[in-house]
């Protein structure tokens, strides 16, 4: 187990990188139906590109001012590796990112969720948040109870401009979303209308969104409110509504219910 963790922490940052570099650019514009597949499109052709477009992409994202790629991490902790998972966390985040927010489930105190964002695919490499010896030694011993679920996707929108800090007891959401291709258009008009709304929102402290950078038309988020009253109020705001009756359709958009996971920051 302890090696077949260390060679899947590796696995997955270098297919991360690669898949960011080579494809993430055309999926960050969002565009509704831009790099959508039809009947005729073979299915790997949304993410293949010739060698000067990939140097292309590559000069962009290099001079891009904004946070290009993000990550939202799961963990299931064993009960008796909490409290040293919690250490080795403080101790490990990523140097490079912008953003690192690490919470504790609501409802499971063995469950544990990391949101970072980063402003160049170059600063993105899942091993080095396990740096120090304590850090490898702890993800090398068999910690959890589930392997960690990780997630890359790159923004939709500008992201932050300056390092972010953390409010210790931030109520946050991770969510994934898997959207039906022919829904597509619409969650994008609906999901752009809930950002702006969300942004303007007084205890709203965070609205970011974007797409997996391997797997089109599946979105990741994560938000921030100002405790449950923050919460709340988003609920009630004109935007979630309109999310509200694009969610509730009879023939649903989603490929599979959304995944939400709500957690406070540590």
């Amino acid at each position: 187990m302890t090696m077949l963790l260390s060679l899947l922490i590796n696995v997955v940052g270098i297919l991360s990188a690669a898949a960011f570099t080579a494809s993430s650019t055309p999926m960050r514009s969002c565009s509704p139906g831009l790099f959508a597949e039809t009947d005729d499109t073979p299915e790997h052709t949304m993410h293949e590109i010739n060698e000067a477009d990939a140097q292309i992409l590559a000069d962009v994202l290099a001079n891009s001012p904004t946070p290009l790629l993000s990550l939202n991490v799961a963990y299931h902790l064993k009960p008796e590796r909490r409290d040293e998972f919690l250490e080795v966390m403080k101790n490990d985040l990523e140097p490079k990112a912008i953003q690192s927010v690490l919470g504790q489930d609501v409802d499971d105190s063995n469950k544990f969720y990391l949101h970072q964002e980063f402003n160049a695919p170059e600063d993105y490499n899942s091993q080095t948040s396990y740096k120090s010896d304590l850090g490898i030694d702890f993800f090398e011993t068999d910690p959890f109870q589930r392997f960690p679920a990780m997630n890359d996707f790159e923004l939709c929108h500008d992201g932050h401009a300056e390092k972010v800090a953390n409010v210790v007891g931030a109520l946050c959401l991770n969510v994934e979303i898997c959207i039906k291709p022919e829904a597509r258009d619409e969650f994008l008009a609906v999901i752009a209308q809930n950002k702006a709304g969300s942004d303007a929102e007084p205890l709203c402290m965070q609205y970011t969104w974007g797409e997996s950078v391997s797997t089109f038309n599946k979105f990741y988020f994560h938000e921030q409110y100002k405790g449950e009253e923050g919460l709340e109020a988003h609920f009630e705001g004109h935007h979630f509504k309109v999310w509200e009756g694009f969610a509730s359709k009879v023939a649903s958009p989603f490929e599979k219910p959304p995944i939400v996971q709500k957690f406070v920051i540590v």
